[in-house]
């Protein structure tokens, strides 16, 4: 049975390895001639043997050999480039020692996805092929490993049932919003309704204000939820700036207080203007604020977040052109030198399980879209300084 199968793989890869060998190598086509032709044909003269080396070495794929006492023949370039270990370091090791493989590594042909760990002990998701390789007496000689890295493929998995999760919540508290909504009307309509009677003493119209007041803001942080979890195309218009931070202030205020963290405006008191969609300038800016206040938060009780505007002229195209700086600092940790270089790729992430790493990926890409720049900005100061640079209507 074992050699059944081991004979059913390798004629796959035979087959698929002839397939390649006959794409890179044509047969040179016969001109047209009598019906019967003398001498010998030409054949293209090529190595198959080195030709199936090269496969070997050059694919993406790692391609390990182990003995029947399991030590390691054969080490691909792909299993190099994969797992960390050089082949000379590999060859006449025992598998166990080279591979972190799970305690049932049974060969036979179904692809298993397994976790293992590279010599610089970063774990990765490999999809391993187990074959058993016998001799033509029948007789084991060892085993072929098959191995693929599947990292990014398992990441985009666990990404896309995140957004199915996010799609949910957003759906919840869309639902929320609307039933909260309701109560906070008549509690607005009936606080206006007193107020407006005749006899109420000052000290009663000052509860009934701040009543009103708060049932207002509370209104307001309704409808910036039920306008953030609803999902619509972009749609770019005039907006102002200041606008848009203001409203996403409001999404994590209470929490910052909660948590004794302080959100610090410094606007440029000028009027801004930028052409843009509200809603994806909103999802950078509380990916920023929620970015600092986690890093408040691991650095302990407390901190400040300080987030100003100013108004820039940048040079765009050889020429000076009015912009506007969105400058997010926070006193935390800040980033580490050596993540600087890797904050913006697509999965990076510090926070394990707590973090996508698509947060500031998506983030520089929305602000590029908008025809501006999201840079983290090295400071003297302790903290984390990001950047933001978008261009404003002229004379706004």
């Amino acid at each position: 049975m074992m050699m059944d199968r081991f004979n059913f793989a390798w004629n796959e890869i035979a087959g698929s390895m002839w397939l390649i060998s006959s794409l890179l190598f044509p047969r040179k086509k016969k001109k047209a001639g009598p019906a019967v032709s003398y001498g010998r044909q030409e054949s293209p003269k090529w190595d198959p043997l080195l030709f199936q080396s090269l496969l070997l070495r050059y694919s993406d794929e790692a391609f390990i050999f182990t003995d029947i006492e399991g030590r390691i023949s054969y080490w691909s370039g792909g299993a190099e480039r994969l797992l960390g270990w050089r082949s000379e370091e590999a060859l006449g090791e025992p598998m166990e020692k080279m591979v972190s493989l799970p305690e049932s590594k049974e060969p036979g042909p179904a692809v298993r996805r397994w976790k293992i760990r590279r010599k610089d002990r970063e774990e990765r998701n490999v999809d391993v092929q187990a074959l058993v390789y016998v001799n033509w007496d029948g007789n084991e000689r060892g085993t072929l490993y098959i191995l693929r890295d599947a990292t990014r493929e398992s990441i985009l998995m666990e990404q896309l049932l995140h957004a199915e999760r996010l799609s949910s919540v957003g759906q919840l508290v869309s639902g929320v919003a609307h039933e909260i909504n309701n109560p906070l009307a008549g509690v607005l309509g009936f606080t206006q309704l007193l107020l407006r009677q005749a006899g109420i003493d000052e000290k009663t119209r000052d509860y009934l204000n701040k009543i009103y007041a708060e049932a207002n803001r509370a209104k307001r942080v309704m409808e910036n939820l039920l306008h953030f979890a609803r999902h619509s195309e972009p749609q770019k218009s005039w907006i102002d700036i200041h606008d848009v931070l203001n409203k996403t202030f409001l999404l994590r205020a209470y929490e910052w207080n909660a948590q004794g963290q302080r959100l610090v405006k410094q606007f440029d008191p000028s009027y801004s203007e930028v052409w843009g969609d509200f809603n994806q300038l909103q999802q950078v800016f509380l990916n920023l604020m929620l970015n600092a206040e986690q890093a408040l938060l691991d650095h302990g009780r407390g901190g400040t977040c300080t987030v100003s505007t100013k108004r820039i002229l940048r040079e765009e195209g050889g020429a000076l052109k009015p912009s506007i700086q969105i400058t997010f600092h926070d006193n935390g940790p800040g980033v580490p030198p050596e993540h600087i270089d890797k904050i913006f790729q697509p999965f990076f992430t510090t926070k394990g399980e707590k973090g996508t790493g698509l947060g500031l990926s998506i983030s520089a890409d929305i602000i590029a879209r908008h025809h501006g720049t999201l840079v983290y900005q090295s400071a003297k100061e302790p903290g984390a300084t990001f950047v933001i640079n978008l261009p404003v209507r002229s004379g706004s």
